[in-house]
C-alpha cells in the first residue's frame, strides 16, 4: 500500500537469455508476464520502451492508465493489457489478442499525426465487448480501412484520422 514507484533495469536482452545487459534508462522492453496479476497496480509510465511482451500487464484489475510518451515506438505482444483506455502515439504493431477480453476498454487512440498505423492483427481486440468502445486510428489515407477490421472488437465505433 505504500509503494509508489518502481524503477527496473531496462533490459537489452529477453528473459532467460543468460545475458545481463542494460539499455539506456527508459529504453528496452518489458518481459513476458512481467507484471501479470499485480492486483494493486493502477498506472504505468513507459519511457522509450520499445516492446511490451506477452501478458506483461495481463490480469491487473486496477490498471487504468498506461502512458506512452510521444517518442516511444512500441510493439505489443499477446494479451499484454487489461485496461479502460489507451493512447499509443507511435505504434509499430499490435500482436494477436494484445487487448483480448478487455471488456472495460472504451477509448483507444492508435498512432498520431506523422505516425500512421499500417496494420493491426485480426484478433487484437478479441472479446472487447464494451457498448461504447471507440477506436481512433491515424492512417495515411482515412478513406482506406485497415485489413481485418474490426479486429475482434464486437461493438466498437472505428474512426480513421489523417496521420
Amino acid at each position: 500500500d505504500r509503494l509508489h514507484a518502481i524503477h527496473m533495469n531496462d533490459s537489452k536482452n529477453p528473459f532467460e537469455s543468460h545475458k545481463d545487459r542494460h539499455q539506456k534508462i527508459g529504453s528496452g522492453f518489458i518481459g513476458t508476464d512481467a507484471f501479470e496479476r499485480c492486483a494493486k497496480l493502477k498506472s504505468v509510465m513507459l519511457l522509450n520502451t520499445t516492446t511490451i511482451n506477452n501478458y506483461a500487464f495481463y490480469n491487473c484489475p486496477l490498471l487504468e492508465t498506461v502512458i506512452f510518451p510521444e517518442n516511444s515506438a512500441v510493439t505489443i505482444g499477446l494479451s499484454a493489457f487489461y485496461l479502460t483506455a489507451i493512447n499509443i502515439p507511435k505504434l509499430k504493431s499490435i500482436g494477436s489478442s494484445a487487448f483480448s477480453s478487455c471488456t472495460r476498454l472504451k477509448d483507444v487512440v492508435l498512432g498520431s499525426k506523422g505516425n500512421p498505423v499500417t496494420s493491426i492483427h485480426a484478433n487484437s481486440f478479441n472479446f472487447c465487448s464494451s457498448e461504447d468502445m471507440k477506436i481512433s486510428i491515424y492512417v495515411e489515407d482515412p478513406s482506406v480501412p485497415l485489413a481485418n477490421q474490426p479486429w475482434g472488437a464486437l461493438n466498437a465505433t472505428i474512426e480513421y484520422l489523417k496521420a
